[in-house]
């Protein structure tokens, strides 16, 4: 049974690991949340459940383990939480390089949509095809909006087109095609979609969808939208009419379920 200062000295043990736990837990939240998973692309790839849970989970699991190894006249105390601090840091290194390897890459403009491509999600045979300077290696700093040019030559048509159909890397996931999203801005103005259709698409929450998208119905002939197709949900890119500039990317259905 342990004594009433036994407790207290554990407590304060275990809330100084947690303390350390939760600040850098609060500095992981913000850097995928901030800059590899920004909002809406966590929903889009539902990172935010699996990542959130594996967090929570090491930050509680180490102080708990603290707490009830904890005893300064122990001789295998420093031990016992070097296996702890251990067993934290391994979990938590799987979890984030998990993170790391799903993380969005680029968005890109494929024909009359964007998709998104997660960075594990890249043909590693791209290289051998000399990508632009700039899309060589995958972005570590946020995902890069690009455009995917179709090649003009039909055989490279057919190879890409086989490669999908088989299963295989397609058109978006192939940075050798990869241009910068403004060298599409005719094609991205020539499909871009009514916010009305957009509104009647999310019908079944009008309210949420009305907020979303009041900045910018007030100018109709202004702003349209283009569908992003993600791994897990799929958004709603506003694009400039006059411009083909991405406005913003909406957590909305952009097409018939």
């Amino acid at each position: 049974m342990l004594s009433r200062e036994q407790v207290l000295v554990r407590l304060r043990a275990g809330a100084v690991h947690l303390a350390i736990c939760t600040l850098i837990a609060l500095l992981l939240v913000a850097l995928v949340f901030l800059v590899w998973y920004p909002a809406p692309l966590d929903a889009a790839t539902g990172v935010r459940r699996i990542f959130l849970t594996l967090l929570a989970v090491d930050v509680t699991i180490g102080p708990l383990l603290t707490f009830l190894v904890f005893d300064p006249r122990k001789r295998s105390l420093k031990f016992d939480l070097a296996v702890i601090a251990l067993l934290q840091v391994a979990a938590l290194s799987y979890g984030i390089y998990t993170v790391v390897d799903a993380r969005p890459a680029y968005v890109v403009f494929n024909i009359d949509r964007f998709d998104l491509v997660l960075a594990k999600d890249i043909d590693p045979e791209s290289e051998k095809h000399k990508p632009r300077d700039q899309y060589r290696q995958a972005p570590i700093a946020g995902p890069v909006w690009v455009a995917a040019d179709l090649p003009k030559d039909p055989e490279e048509r057919n190879r890409i087109l086989f490669k999908a159909a088989g299963g295989g890397y397609d058109l978006p996931q192939m940075p050798e095609y990869y241009l910068p999203l403004p060298e599409a801005t005719s094609e991205i103005k020539a499909h871009i979609q009514p916010l009305d259709l957009l509104l009647s698409l999310n019908d079944f929450q009008s309210s949420r969808a009305r907020a979303l998208l009041e900045p910018y119905l007030a100018h109709p002939d202004a702003y349209g939208f283009l569908p992003l197709k993600g791994t897990v949900d799929d958004l709603a890119v506003i694009v400039s009419r006059a411009s083909g500039e991405v406005v913003a990317t909406l957590a909305l259905k952009p097409w018939k379920a």
